[in-house]
């Protein structure tokens, strides 16, 4: 089974996010933060990284640039209420730093699971 790592700071994010790939058949572990989502990820297997861009406790432009330091095989998706980061749109600064996807929230769940699974090469 597929294991994702989501980390938000927002629980009912988190939660929703959890629910949503629970339902299609993803094993799912859950952090508040960046430094918690490296520990976690240090001690599993993890195939998959959702990160939010904008947290406290660490931000996803460095937890993104951690995560493809450790491990470059993950596949990693950044998700945001959009914005910029000293002036550069977030999105684009997540994909330089080695998210291979982004999505805006609120996401089209169909399409985020649609995603996740072409990431990981998963049939659908």
């Amino acid at each position: 089974m597929r294991q994702a790592l989501i980390i938000d700071d927002n629980t009912l994010v988190r939660s929703a996010i959890s629910l949503l790939l629970r339902s299609a058949g993803y094993d799912v572990l859950e952090a508040g933060c960046g430094e918690r989502g490296q520990k976690i990820h240090a001690d599993n297997n993890v195939d998959l990284l959702i990160t939010d861009i904008f947290m406290d406790g660490g931000g996803g432009i460095e937890t993104i640039r951690k995560f493809r330091a450790t491990m470059p095989e993950i596949k990693i998706v950044a998700i945001s209420g959009g914005g910029t980061l000293d002036g550069k749109n977030v999105f684009q600064l997540a994909e330089t730093a080695g998210a291979d996807a982004t999505f805006c929230k609120p996401f089209d769940n169909e399409l985020f699971l649609s995603k996740v699974a072409e990431l990981l090469d998963d049939k659908t």
